[in-house]
């Protein structure tokens, strides 16, 4: 009897070895398949422009990575400001790909609040009304928005490519046209493409402008005339700068929120083509920037080549001569 229960414990300890061993392959190729499938990801990822991060963190901060300057050449295409921040918040989501889970966005739903990143990495939660603003606008909370903030590091940078900030505010302290000689002795000379931007509409760099308002100084015109965004009731309560604030949340919050239909949005207002206007720009840019970097470090090799030859050639000189008068005082 006691043989029979061994042989039966052997034959189900080999059958419990195959199970484990089964069980363990299948563990281990669906790893291999989430692996390969991560790869893809990233390869996908970088193909595209995106910055592959190993965790989600610094929603709200500076991040030199992006591409600030290509989105300012964009920035000069579009008609509508709204349309413009609208797009920006889409394509700022779509610039990351997190190593940790590739479905991770830097501003994400989280139940029924708005879930971003501090620097450090930890996440933060905000009410709808403090993300985005709500449907009534108070003027003690209208500069409070986090998504204001956002468009401070990420906007700000973008109208550094555009315009001097202290351009800005001595054109409109002093009523003097941009490009007068007096904004150029005190501002300096304009940057590349600041004929573009004083060029475009004076709504439209408002609302750029007063984007991230709190932060910089901004100027929103108004029946009594134009008057600088600060936490002042007197301009908050104004119904020009309630309906611009109102217009300028409802664009961040739709680029966050209605990213599935984005393609069909670009079509139906015929935005594609300001986008691949403005890239088409930005690259022709970037590569008259190569050449002329190119240019500039074979002119300085040139020069060095050309010293180390005359240095050789003086050498050589010198030992000739050094020659002569040695065979002289030989005879």
């Amino acid at each position: 009897m006691d043989d029979k229960l061994q042989v039966i414990e052997a034959k189900l300890d080999r059958i419990l070895a195959i199970l484990d061993a089964k069980e363990h392959k299948k563990l281990q190729d669906k790893d291999r398949i989430k692996a390969k499938r991560d790869e893809e990801a990233v390869v996908d990822a970088k193909r595209r422009g995106a910055i592959v991060v190993e965790r989600m963190e610094g929603t709200c901060a500076t991040d030199n990575r992006l591409p600030y300057k290509k989105w300012a050449y964009i920035c000069l295409e579009f008609d509508s400001a709204f349309n413009f921040l609208r797009w920006v918040v889409n394509e700022y989501l779509g610039s990351y790909h997190c190593l940790q889970d590739g479905r991770k966005r830097m501003i994400a739903r989280n139940g029924n609040y708005w879930k971003s990143y501090k620097s450090c990495g930890t996440a933060v939660l905000n009410t709808p009304v403090d993300m985005f603003g709500g449907p009534k606008v108070k003027w003690t909370d209208m500069l409070g928005v986090y998504m204001l903030k956002w468009c401070f590091k990420h906007l700000k940078p973008v109208l550094g490519h555009l315009v001097r900030e202290d351009r800005l505010e001595f054109v409109h302290e002093k009523h003097l046209p941009w490009d007068d000689e007096k904004v150029c002795l005190e501002c300096g000379d304009p940057l590349p493409l600041e004929p573009r931007w004083w060029r475009k509409s004076t709504r439209f760099r408002e609302v750029i402008q007063a984007s991230f308002a709190p932060y910089s100084r901004s100027y929103v015109r108004t029946s009594k005339g134009s008057m600088l965004i600060d936490d002042d009731k007197t301009v908050l309560e104004r119904p020009e700068t309630k309906l611009m604030y109102t217009q300028i949340w409802t664009a961040l919050r739709e680029g966050v929120t209605e990213r599935a239909v984005h393609e069909a949005w670009m079509t139906k207002r015929r935005l594609k083509e300001f986008v691949e206007r403005g890239t088409a720009e930005w690259t022709k840019s970037v590569k008259q920037d190569q050449a002329a970097r190119f240019m500039e470090k074979l002119k300085r090799e040139n020069a060095i080549r050309l010293g180390m030859q005359i240095a050789v050639r003086a050498k050589e000189e010198g030992d000739l001569q050094v020659a002569i008068q040695r065979s002289i005082k030989e005879i």
